[in-house]
């Protein structure tokens, strides 16, 4: 049987090849193209991870500015909201229910009349137990501080009584001695006289003692009384306000602000009301960025925006504790004007310094930044890099850029918020 193919390595372009010698043809060819490819392949991924951004983000999604030298006069905006100067705050007395409403928010009212009636009728019902409790105990110590007083006038007019009869047998036994010494009467009828002279002088003289023994005791029992009587009444004026206080009165005259409450409302003791606005004026109370802490001070001019047309004002208090990023500031009206509490205005206060500086609009990337560092776009437009920088004074609208920037290169200023923490950015799409 003779065979397809012979069985011994032939040598040869036209002798047929073994299936090895095929293969090892086929990955050699292979190879010749394979390792070049995989080199170039590797030479891109490392380019283009050498271009890659720690994040990708839409060019046409960001807002942009060049820097540019501009003339600026430093200036702190806020949105302020006017308040009255001296607003009384009413809460509620005692804990319970919204029963009566008297009045409305916005209406005025006189010092002392009713804006809100609330109940509890457990509550009241304890108050006028202790209060009729208190009154007994007044009735008990007033008619124990009358008894007293009426003893001791009892035994000073015994005493008076007993020294009138006293005296008056002092008198009649004076005429009959004188009627003795003329032998007008005998020593018989004189007797007697001298007997009931001596009698009503002990009487007095024992009613006196009575009266100078039981005196200072007396005295003290009905001063204790009295002081007794005092406090009870002081007890008494205090429960009588506690049960009027589930009455809440403007304690001062104006005009009624924040009333929203509704009737049968739970409220617990504490808990604010109302406010009563006594007319004295408004302020615009703002709330200003950290940065400007050390820049404002008392008496620093500003205006609002009122209808289109700028109002003085000049800050009237700072208070330097930071909260939020920011400090609180009071401001004073310098023009009447106006005003509604609650409402809501744009304004400035004006600083000290000014000049040209080179400068970027003041962005919402300051929010994120404040100041210290931006992203500056690269010349190509497709890469943003993190910048350290040092800002200087501010406008409402710009920044002057101390270090960090030149005039003419171009840097993002809206918001870094959704940015994280990278610091290389690769800005896709059409360049803004």
């Amino acid at each position: 049987m003779s065979l397809p193919f012979p069985t011994s390595p032939i040598s040869g372009m036209d002798e047929p090849l073994s299936g090895r010698e095929k293969r090892w043809r086929r990955w050699r060819r292979l190879s010749i193209f394979a390792v070049p490819s995989a080199v170039l392949l590797a030479a891109l991924v490392y380019l283009s991870l050498q271009r890659a951004g720690d994040l990708s983000v839409s060019a046409a999604s960001v807002r942009t500015a060049e820097v540019e030298t501009r003339q600026i006069t430093e200036a702190a905006a806020f949105v302020g909201r006017v308040v009255p100067m001296d607003l009384v705050q009413l809460t509620a007395p005692e804990t319970g229910r919204i029963a009566t409403i008297h009045l409305r928010s916005g209406d005025t009212v006189q010092a002392g009349a009713p804006i809100v009636t609330l109940s509890n009728p457990e509550r009241e019902l304890a108050i006028s137990d202790r209060l009729a409790r208190i009154q007994a105990e007044m009735f008990t110590t007033s008619t124990a501080q009358t008894g007293l007083s009426d003893a001791g006038n009892q035994d000073r007019r015994a005493y008076l009584e007993a020294a009138h009869l006293r005296d008056e047998a002092a008198e009649r036994l004076r005429r009959q001695e004188v009627l003795l010494e003329r032998d007008l009467v005998n020593e018989a009828y004189v007797a007697p006289q001298r007997e009931q002279l001596q009698f009503r002088t002990r009487v007095a003289e024992e009613l006196r003692v009575v009266m100078e023994r039981n005196g200072p005791s007396r005295r003290s029992q009905e001063s204790a009384a009295s002081a007794y009587l005092a406090q009870l009444r002081e007890n008494q004026a205090a429960t009588l306000g506690q049960l009027d206080g589930f009455v809440v009165r403007a304690p001062v005259a104006g005009r009624v602000l924040g009333l929203d409450l509704q009737t049968g409302e739970a409220v617990s003791a504490g808990d604010p009301l109302a406010q009563v606005d006594p007319g004295k004026g408004v302020l615009i109370v703002a709330q200003l960025d950290a940065f400007y802490v050390s820049r404002v001070r008392k008496g620093q001019p500003g205006s609002i925006e009122v209808s289109g047309r700028a109002v003085p004002l000049e800050v009237a208090h700072v208070s330097p504790d930071i909260r939020d990023g920011g400090f609180r500031v009071e401001l004073a009206l310098r023009e009447n004007v106006q005003l509604n509490p609650g409402q809501s205005l744009q304004g400035r206060i004006d600083l000290a310094a000014s000049g040209a500086f080179p400068s970027i609009p003041a962005g919402p990337f300051l929010e994120q930044t404040s100041g210290s560092w931006i992203f500056v776009i690269d010349a190509d437009g497709r890469t943003a890099r993190r910048r350290n920088i040092r800002t200087g004074i501010r406008a409402p609208d710009r920044v002057a850029v101390i270090s960090g920037l030149k005039t003419g290169e171009r840097v993002i200023i809206s918001s870094y918020r959704d940015f994280g923490d990278a610091k290389v950015i690769d800005l896709t799409g059409e360049t803004p």
